[in-house]
């Protein structure tokens, strides 16, 4: 039997050629600033995408989260060892809500030796009006008023007052209102059932306090 001689096969130039040319453009997009440049632009796209996607379900959380409504938020403050202005409207409250009141008249008795003085108080429909002429300094400000009327309709409500309200007109003259305040009944109720302390009620009767020139404004629903 004859042997064959197995003979080398050799690449095409047409492959070597192709095989050559694939390199160089690997090499060449491996170390082309411009290809650099693109990736990091795609990159930087999709993590621009991927921040935009998150900032959006962000949002949506927090629209799902209801309001942080709840205050007042006196008894999460830390106390001082000083005696505060919020200290002495405190005591004035809790002194005007001691006395002993029975009725409007006797409300009104109590009101009169703590303010300056009382113009008027009239029942209007479910709203018990109050009027008081200021003559304080007015660096002291109105606290210790606002917190004896506060403090005495506490003690109103507490004998089986029933009205929506106390709607507070605060004058400079008998016939030049500078301000107004509001106690509703529900937050004296509150107070004398302990579901308030005394720098709770305090504190939600301080955000009626008004600088106007026009008799207090009722809410028809107040926030508690």
């Amino acid at each position: 039997m004859t042997g064959r001689r197995a003979e080398p096969v050799n690449a095409t130039t047409d492959g070597g050629e192709k095989r050559s040319q694939a390199d160089e453009t690997s090499d060449a997009r491996s170390t082309s600033p411009t290809g650099w440049t693109t990736r990091r632009r795609v990159l930087r796209t999709g993590a621009v995408a991927g921040l935009i996607g998150l900032a959006g379900c962000t949002e949506d959380v927090g629209s799902e989260l209801p309001p942080n409504t709840k205050w007042p938020v006196a008894e999460l403050t830390p106390s001082l060892p000083i005696e505060t202005r919020a200290d002495r409207f405190d005591a004035s409250v809790e002194a005007a809500a001691g006395a002993d009141v029975s009725d409007v008249e006797t409300f009104a008795d109590v009101v009169t030796v703590r303010v300056p003085r009382l113009e008027s108080v009239r029942e209007d429909r479910d709203v018990l009006s109050v009027a008081y002429v200021t003559d304080v300094d007015r660096s002291e400000g109105i606290g210790n008023h606002v917190a004896a009327l506060a403090g005495a309709y506490a003690a109103l409500v507490d004998a089986g007052y029933d009205a929506y309200a106390l709607g507070t007109t605060i004058l400079e003259s008998p016939d030049e209102p500078i301000g107004s305040t509001v106690v509703y009944t529900d937050w004296a109720s509150a107070y004398n059932a302990g579901r308030y302390t005394t720098a709770e009620y305090r504190e939600l009767v301080w955000t009626t306090i008004k600088s106007t020139r026009h008799p207090p404004t009722v809410e028809v629903e107040p926030d508690e």
